[in-house]
């Protein structure tokens, strides 16, 4: 049993890389969000994993939503 759960993760883990690796060409941020919106797929989508995705998102991408909002002030 332990065999078919180390065989599952390992080509679980081989799909991640196999995502990261091809995304990692767009970028450090489109790579996470990739990886973790096909871990998201892979968990069904629970509640719990949608914050936690969300807030993910949030904390990648508020340095440069919060340097539009100032340039916009500024003008």
């Amino acid at each position: 049993m332990d065999i078919i759960a180390e065989i599952a993760f390992r080509i679980i883990a081989l799909m991640i890389d196999i995502i990261y690796t091809t995304l990692r060409f767009f970028g450090f941020r489109i790579a996470v969000l990739g990886s973790g919106f096909f871990l998201l797929h892979m968990l069904s989508y629970h509640p719990i994993f949608i914050i936690i995705f969300i807030v993910v998102v949030i904390a990648l991408y508020a340095p440069v939503i919060y340097k539009l909002v100032k340039k916009r002030k500024s003008n």
